[in-house]
């Protein structure tokens, strides 16, 4: 789809061409609701690849009522033209892998092999290297980038984008499922085009004001629940058992004991990496900053966490290559191929600087900018002493020091209704109203299903009764009459049957309206 590059000053010659992708719906045409867009999070993340990765799934959650819609949003894998700060993908996949093999603060202060202030030294000298890399991101993107794309990827032009795809589908307003920075887009969309908004789930919410306004603070949010979850890891091994899990070494193995062996992985690694001399991605070592990249990855899919037992019992083990194995798969990845030779004949970079390009245009950089060196190293400490993942987050977070694109439009709120942000066209009471009235309708298909029932076996009785005084009387029912009275019984069975089954679909879309209606009030 052709969208204009900047919407606020737009010119023919500067052309967006968006990736979309459809999974249609499958619901007959008189229940189906129109289209249902959809964003993974990120920023950053591939729409088109999440309908193929999770479209089918989402559908059969709403009943097969919506087309799964999504985008590639701008700089963006498929969508056009590339961002293009990186030469080809090979060079942006390096660059990633580079600097995660810088290690993370913890590593880098040592543990017990570095006394008094040694510590602090080199993790200062750590800050340092990794404000090297964030400062030749942005200037690879300087030096070889598409300077109008790197300051029109902000959320806002993205929303705009979204309206441009209803106008094309010739539909008025949004249904939307955004996840993790999903919610910041959906959030963003609802603050700007209010009248265009007819639901919306909000799922993994994250802080748009914060995100906005102050990256630091945006990101000491994003630690409130990632300890929980991380416990939820250990509690659910400890739960499985061995049968469930390879770091339970009993059926009585405690979430402590299994934390706390963890820990002690971390710390071993942290003085003496762990040589790994044969593996499907090649030689290496492991650190204790790939144990952390490891968990912070898993958090994300609970499906994964018996393979990240599986891999940190094995080292325990003494055994690091399936450890080594997760941390390095992209490795297969560090060609530096033709960036069109694909199936597609079109560039899908979705690189570190397609994140930063929106991130840093969304937010206000005086937080990021006007912070000293120490300040960073800080702040590294206090999201480590908050989540096992918080250097990580504060990793990605200070990238935004550097860059020095300015966004020409950005949404920085207002995010309340007291600041003035305006109201979506549907209140909260019309939904309770929805609500109410989805509940009366199952409380009649309940009833008629009861109805049924009884008539059914109301129906059973007389034919038993029947019977029973035709045997009393000496009288038999002819081959004839049998096979009509057998043939009528049946066609009346199937076509209860099939009404019974039509009232058990409308029950369970009833059911799902009401989940999605309460979802999107937060009930």
């Amino acid at each position: 789809m052709r969208l204009l590059d900047d919407y606020l000053d737009p010119k023919p010659d500067e052309i967006v061409s968006l990736a979309l992708r459809k999974l249609p719906a499958t619901a007959p045409i008189k229940d189906r609701r129109g289209s249902l867009f959809i964003n993974p999070g990120g920023p950053g993340g591939s729409g088109t690849s999440q309908v193929i990765r999770s479209g089918t799934k989402l559908s059969v959650i709403l009943q097969g009522t919506y087309d799964i819609i999504s985008w590639d949003p701008r700089g963006v894998n498929l969508t056009s033209p590339p961002l293009n700060c990186f030469e080809t993908e090979g060079d942006s996949t390096r660059f990633i892998h580079d600097v995660e093999h810088i290690g993370l603060p913890y590593e880098a202060r040592g543990g017990s092999l570095f006394k008094g202030n040694e510590s602090s030294a080199s993790e200062l000298a750590w800050a340092y290297k990794s404000e090297a890399f964030q400062t030749a991101l942005n200037g690879a993107c300087e030096e070889r980038g598409h300077q109008m794309l790197l300051r029109s990827s902000s959320t806002a032009f993205v929303v705009r984008d979204m309206v441009s795809i209803l106008d094309a589908l010739g539909e008025p307003n949004l249904n939307y499922w955004g996840f993790s920075y999903g919610t910041i887009l959906g959030a963003t969309f609802a603050a700007m085009f209010p009248d265009r908004v007819n639901r919306l789930i909000l799922d993994g919410v994250s802080s748009a004001a914060l995100y906005t306004t102050d990256m630091f603070d945006w990101g000491r949010s994003g630690m409130d629940d990632t300890m929980k979850t991380y416990q939820g890891f250990l509690d659910s091994c400890s739960d499985s058992g061995p049968k469930g899990c390879a770091l339970a070494l009993t059926n009585t193995t405690s979430p402590k004991n299994i934390g706390d062996r963890i820990e002690r992985l971390r710390e071993n690694l942290r003085s003496r990496p762990f040589a790994v001399a044969k593996s499907n991605v090649g030689p290496g070592i492991l650190t204790t900053s790939d144990i952390q990249y490891a968990i912070f990855h898993s958090l994300y899919a609970p499906k994964s966490w018996p393979k990240l037992a599986e891999a940190l019992a094995a080292l325990e083990s003494g055994n690091g290559t399936l450890l080594y194995e997760m941390s390095n798969a992209a490795n297969n990845q560090l060609a530096r191929k033709d960036p069109l030779d694909n199936v597609y004949h079109r560039s899908m970079e979705s690189s570190t600087a397609s994140t930063a390009a929106i991130m840093c245009s969304d937010t206000d950089s005086s937080a990021t900018e006007n912070s000293s060196i120490e300040e960073v190293a800080a702040y590294y400490r206090e999201l480590g002493e908050k989540s096992i993942t918080g250097e990580i987050w504060a990793a990605w977070i200070t990238t935004c020091r550097q860059w020095r694109f300015k966004a020409l439009e950005a949404y920085r709120g207002p995010w309340t209704v007291a600041d003035g942000l305006r109201k979506t066209r549907q209140t909260k009471e019309e939904l309770d109203m929805e609500i109410e009235a989805a509940n009366e309708r199952r409380s009649a298909l309940e009833k008629q299903k009861s109805e049924q029932g009884r008539a059914e076996v109301d129906h059973a009785k007389a034919v038993a009764a029947k019977v029973h005084a035709a045997h009393e009387g000496g009288a038999t029912l002819s081959p004839p009459d049998l096979e009509s009275s057998v043939a009528a019984k049946r066609a009346s069975v199937d076509k209860q049957q099939a009404e019974l089954d039509d009232i058990e679909a409308r029950l369970a879309a009833a059911d799902a309206r009401e989940a999605a209606l309460k979802a999107a009030l937060g009930l």
